[in-house]
């Protein structure tokens, strides 16, 4: 982001309270400031007053500043402009927001499902059994909530609007510039072609900067262009954890039937979406590819619905709605060895569906991780521990790979020294898309890859693009990139002498014969792509203390199909980061939220747990088999930024072994453990309930 002279800041003003009606704004002591400059709210917008342009996931307006009615606690009322950042973020806390018709806030999905609050659950679709077994030995009921996770992103929300000769130039970190373009223009009024969005990287997203980063660009350009200066925005992490949605949210709800060796006989399953206040960022379309992962759905019955709450929109985050979609029918697995009393794993095989691929990766994956020789250390381990106990958990994964999406591919030589530059419309966010581009380029053209710039993505030469994410954007500008290629070596078929020239002699003679140098591709998914699946497989073992509940993952072995890898050392960073996270979400990742105001009360690093060095496995081995079929993926190459993820729902079932040790080694009853997420060291603690008593040495 560049350095511009003379450009001001800018700092939201949010809501501590919600829902509630909104009387009025009082900037005054604000503005008495010395440095503060402006106040914004809803009055001062010359266009719509809405950052959320109607598309593929944006389903539902949402307003820069709320004008009358407050959705939920955070909620963006107005804008502060200062000299400097840290002015603007305390003089934002002097902004009077004046509240009438306050309510006590409805934040937990459990409690609207249960109280059948038809008012804030809509039936999305759902999905019956094709067949119904009558072998019922057991009937096995309960639900499993998987909580919200904050995009505990590096670089948090910023934006930079200059005001120039035509329009704006607006720099903002987003994994979707054409929505950017899009809110702007709707918020000012002005034609779309008066805002350029340049980008070169992003600090991190996750999904928080898909549709969000609309509300900081749209916030942003209109103090630059009310005041015709250039207004940069940092938001800070307190107000971002407040104001933007989370991870969604579940609630499964299940009744099943097995028989005597835990073999699906009827399942009839209920999944329920915290959305938040509004409709956007849906997940519900990805569950039914996902849901049965590599199971047998013929007796599943399935309904979806989406559940509002008075919490801030909820949006996609990494593997969205796919988590959750495939870890609830996990988690009922789980339930059902449980009470058949038989090793989970065998339970999970006996409802493989015979069609998919599982059973060879999983094969190899016993063979890589030592998986039978561990499992019984674990049990010989247990035997000799009361405090310390140990689980490993072996959980299966398919993973479908289906969004429609347009990415560009542009390629420029320059004449003089032969070298390339390509700009791309996916955006960098540390997933290596830049990277992998170029290295496609420079096979393609057969150049050394030094001769290969990568210039910043930007709405002009990459209009109407498709968002970045869930990696497909990676596969996408690649194939686009080789296309482009493809392109440019028929264009310079006339002018190579028997492939006796270097490349840039070859390139200066192009040049002399006016031969177009410039390329570009859009890869288009209705042409170009089809829907391909991933399979993979995890081995966790945990170690949890029962004194204190603390605990640690001791080893880890996780087997992805990746396709043909276009960089192995990318793709293998890529699957470590994800399962990292996942291992956050299931152990430590908490929202709190105050249950009279809505606010949330861990919003910031000190109350919010993220994986520090001591939370990541002792032992992290990751093997990527590029034996699946991979015909459907672009080139060859698999996404694999996302679904690694899911196998972190590993970690409870190896808790969940400890611990029924660690009750059994003391007297207690062998019971279904009901826990939500995440296995904190609290919540391990507490579901040991081993008595005091027994504290003995």
């Amino acid at each position: 982001m560049p350095t511009v002279n003379n450009d001001l800041f800018a700092a939201f003003v949010i809501t501590k309270h919600g829902p509630a009606e909104l009387v009025g704004l009082d900037p005054s002591k604000a503005l008495r400031t010395p440095g503060v400059v402006a106040f914004f709210s809803a009055k001062d917008i010359p266009g719509q007053n809405s950052f959320t342009p109607l598309h593929y996931i944006i389903k539902s307006e949402e307003q820069v500043f709320a004008d009358k009615k407050i959705m939920h606690a955070g909620q963006v009322v107005g804008l502060v402009v200062a000299v400097t950042q840290e002015l603007a973020d305390s003089a934002a806390d002097l902004v009077l927001i004046v509240y009438t018709n306050k309510k006590v806030p409805v934040l937990d999905l459990r409690d609207v499902v249960k109280n059948n609050d038809v008012s804030r659950i809509e039936f999305r679709y759902g999905r019956k059994a094709t067949t119904r077994k009558y072998d019922v030995k057991k009937v096995i009921e309960g639900d499993f909530k998987l909580t919200d996770q904050y995009h505990f992103v590096m670089e948090t929300m910023t934006c930079l609007t200059v005001p120039i000769e035509d329009g704006l130039d607006v720099y903002c970190p987003s994994q979707w510039l054409q929505v950017v373009q899009e809110a702007i223009s709707m918020v000012l009024n002005i034609p779309n072609n008066r805002i350029n969005v340049k980008l070169r990287r992003i600090g991190g997203s996750f999904g928080l900067k898909l549709s969000r980063s609309n509300q900081v660009a749209t916030a942003c350009s209109l103090a630059a262009y009310l005041l015709q200066r250039p207004v940069r925005m940092v938001v800070k992490l307190e107000t971002m954890m407040e104001a933007i949605g989370k991870r969604h949210p579940f609630l499964g709800v299940y009744k099943t039937g097995v028989n005597d060796e835990g073999v699906i006989q009827y399942l009839d399953l209920q999944m329920y979406i915290d959305i938040g206040s509004s409709y956007n960022d849906p997940v519900d379309s990805f569950i039914l590819p996902n849901f049965n992962s590599v199971y047998d759905p013929s007796t599943w019955t399935v309904n979806v619905y989406n559940v509002t709450t008075d919490k801030a929109t909820n949006i996609w985050m990494r593997a969205p709605g796919m988590l959750e979609a495939i870890t609830i029918p996990e988690h009922i697995l789980e339930h059902i060895a449980h009470e058949v009393g038989d090793d989970p794993y065998a339970v999970r095989e006996r409802n493989f569906d015979e069609q998919n691929q599982i059973a060879p990766l999983i094969a190899r994956l016993k063979i890589k991780s030592d998986y039978e020789f561990r499992k019984a250390a674990v049990e010989e381990f247990n035997k000799g521990q009361v405090w310390k106990k140990r689980g490993i958990s072996l959980v299966p994964k398919k993973y479908v790979v289906d969004v429609p999406a347009n990415h560009y591919a542009t390629l420029s030589v320059y004449s003089k020294d032969g070298t390339v530059a390509i700009c791309i419309g996916g955006v960098e966010m540390g997933q290596g898309i830049n990277t992998k581009a170029a290295q496609v380029c420079a096979a393609e053209l057969n150049i050394p890859l030094e001769f290969v710039a990568v210039k910043p993505t930007n709405n002009f030469e990459s209009p109407n693009n498709f968002l970045s994410g869930g990696a497909i954007s990676t596969t996408d500008v690649t194939f686009a990139m080789v296309r482009c290629c493809d392109e440019l070596k028929r264009r310079l078929e006339p002018v190579r002498e028997g492939g006796t020239q270097t490349w840039p002699e070859l390139i200066m003679a192009a040049a002399a014969a006016q031969i177009d140098l410039k390329t570009s591709y859009m890869f288009a998914s209705v042409t170009d792509s089809k829907p391909y699946t991933l399979f993979g497989g995890v081995v966790l073992e945990a170690e949890i203390d029962i004194l204190t509940g603390e605990h640690k993952v001791i080893r880890v072995d996780l087997l992805e199909d990746c396709g043909k890898s276009l960089n192995p050392f990318i793709d293998i960073g890529q699957v470590e980061g994800a399962f990292v996270m996942g291992l956050g979400y299931f152990t430590s990742e908490e929202i709190i939220r105050d249950p009279l105001t809505g606010r949330v009360l861990t919003n910031r690093s000190l109350t919010y747990k993220v994986p520090g060095p001591k939370d990541i496995p002792i032992d992290l081995r990751v093997y990527l088999q590029n034996k699946g079929d991979s015909s459907q993926a672009v080139l060859g190459a698999k996404a694999l930024s996302e679904p690694p993820l899911v196998l972190s729902n590993s970690y409870m079932f190896a808790v969940r072994q400890a611990l029924r040790s660690a009750r059994l080694h003391v007297g207690l009853p062998n019971c279904w453990l009901k826990m939500d997420t995440p296995f904190s060291g609290e919540r391990i603690f507490l579901a040991a309930a081993i008595d005091e008593t027994k504290y003995l040495l």
